[in-house]
């Protein structure tokens, strides 16, 4: 049995496993406080806004386990020692499910729901219905596991044990170890195993059982005017004079005048007057010019 722990503010949730009927709340607690570094008498816990005080003390006199948590898949952790009122209702940050309501609480908050299937917590999912804390693999991607929480479907890729013998490797290509699986990079210098990654002449590039595939690397979206790729670099940088840039859409209504006064249109390119060697080029107003160090060696 598994159950889902977060803190009152929402920003940190974590899952803690290996549980049963028989484990105390008080062995709960510290594995809590391992995972969020709350002492246990620092701790209130809450399930569906109702704060686990009363049923603890009952279960410990009783010498019994976290009999109550048996279908608690969403607790909620304050550690806060002020313990001031949140309202998560109005946060959004409670663990309703479905059609019930939040209704805030001091210290906490309570689920109200009508009675019917959508109260139950369980999934629809491709025209069926998945049971709450039910897990399972999609059809049409056997690499992903998806589970049923409290009304919401979760997906992730499959975890790889490279050290299970009866792994996927088409899903942990990173667990082939043949040598016919593995791949030689560019140069052919370099071997890599399936599932490595690489980047390549501004390429990122995967080893998978035995063949490598490559794909354009994505670079960060900019806003700004002026971008340039430096050298030795792949992906652009913004940058503030348009002399560096690549990449400019002209301005035709942006002249510049070069040093004999003559007007030049934006995109315009011309050898200074006097320096042969001088090339100049008009971008959107500013007059960029660059000399031809080959053109000098000769001349």
């Amino acid at each position: 049995m598994w159950i889902q722990v977060r803190t009152m503010d929402g920003k940190e949730t974590r899952t803690v496993d290996s549980l049963s009927r028989l484990t105390k709340v008080q062995e709960l607690r510290k594995k809590i406080a391992d995972m969020f570094h709350v002492e246990p008498q620092l701790q209130r816990l809450f399930y569906r806004g109702k704060q686990a005080v009363a049923s603890e003390a009952a279960a410990a006199g009783r010498g019994e386990g976290a009999r109550g948590w048996g279908k608690a898949t969403s607790v909620v952790l304050d550690g806060n020692r002020n313990h001031a009122n949140i309202d998560e209702c109005a946060l959004r940050t409670h663990t309703c499910w479905n059609d019930s309501a939040c209704v805030n609480l001091v210290g906490g908050f309570d689920c109200l729901c009508p009675a019917g299937p959508s109260c139950s917590g369980d999934c629809p999912h491709e025209g069926g219905l998945k049971h709450n804390g039910q897990v399972w693999i999609l059809r049409e991607d056997r690499c992903s596991v998806c589970s049923c929480k409290d009304g919401k479907i979760f997906c992730r890729r499959t975890a790889c044990d490279c050290q299970n013998p009866n792994v996927d490797l088409f899903c942990c290509p990173e667990c082939d170890t043949r040598v016919t699986s593995q791949c030689l990079d560019q140069s052919g210098h370099k071997l890599y195993r399936s599932g490595d990654n690489w980047t390549h002449s501004c390429q990122q590039c995967r080893c998978l059982e035995g063949e490598a595939d490559c794909w354009p690397l994505a670079c960060p979206s900019l806003s700004c005017e002026y971008t340039a790729i430096f050298e030795g670099e792949c992906c652009p940088r913004c940058v503030s004079d348009p002399c560096l840039a690549d990449n400019i859409v002209y301005d035709i209504q942006k002249t510049c005048l070069d040093s004999s006064g003559v007007s030049r249109l934006s995109g315009a390119v011309w050898t200074m007057a006097g320096s042969p060697c001088t090339s100049c080029k008009c971008k959107n107003g500013t007059v960029c010019c660059s000399v031809n160090l080959d053109c000098l060696e000769n001349n």
